[in-house]
């Protein structure tokens, strides 16, 4: 918190390689560590996360080894031993003399793609983006895998994106109770007093009206209910 509420006295690292950014799916986005410090004795604080862009290549390929492990459309997860390399090695430096890697992080910063709305988009305009990138992640005569589950990828990030977007867009639940209270209060008030007089209070005066037309029970001392 101290980096939040008193930016001035704090300094923040670049984005640290070890730990390497990561994609968060919650948060459909790529965060960063950095190693804060504070105040003029600068002292150490714990690790601080910020969301990287799509123009960052570290963004770009911690998206890449997200994508590859299905943590973007989870069908690609169903391929995973079928991959010629492990796809953390997309966001990690040694990954950038490998070809694959290169050329899958290249295709997505090319494109600014570094979250599943971005590339939901993408798809939705050309379905056979980063095909040809991720052939070459899979082993030899394993392609034919990934193209026949492609549509499957396809449609599952696009069903994501759309269901997170209309999540962001909803008003928290909080505000709906409210709302709800207050039309409840509203119809109350437009339907009259005996509108909005509560069910148990209903049943009670129609257990007096009963009883008081049945003066034999009442001298009895008992009820028609009773």
């Amino acid at each position: 918190w101290l980096v939040d509420d008193a930016p001035a006295l704090a300094y923040l690292s670049s984005a640290l390689e070890d730990p390497a950014p990561r994609y968060v799916a919650a948060k459909d986005s790529v965060v960063a560590f950095h190693q804060p410090h504070f105040g003029k004795h600068r002292w150490e604080l714990p690790l601080w996360p910020d969301s990287l862009g799509a123009d960052n290549p570290s963004a770009c390929g911690a998206f890449a080894a997200a994508l590859l492990s299905g943590a973007v459309s989870t069908p690609m997860g169903d391929l995973r031993d079928r991959l010629a390399a492990k796809p953390s090695v997309c966001a990690r430096p040694e990954g950038r003399s490998q070809r694959r890697v290169v050329e899958l992080v290249a295709s997505l910063q090319r494109r600014g793609v570094a979250t599943r709305a971005a590339l939901a988009e993408q798809w939705r305009r050309d379905p056979r983006f980063l095909l040809p990138e991720m052939m070459g992640w899979m082993k030899s005569g394993q392609g034919y895998a990934l193209e026949k589950l492609w549509p499957r990828i396809v449609a599952s990030a696009a069903r994501d994106a759309a269901a997170k977007m209309a999540e962001a867009a909803a008003p928290p639940a909080e505000h709906r109770g409210v709302e709800h209270r207050k039309k409840r209060e509203a119809e109350r008030s437009a339907g009259g007093a005996g509108a909005g007089r509560p069910e148990s209070a209903k049943r009670s005066a129609k257990k007096q009206k009963k009883v008081k037309g049945n003066s034999k029970a009442l001298g009895s001392g008992l009820s028609i209910w009773d």
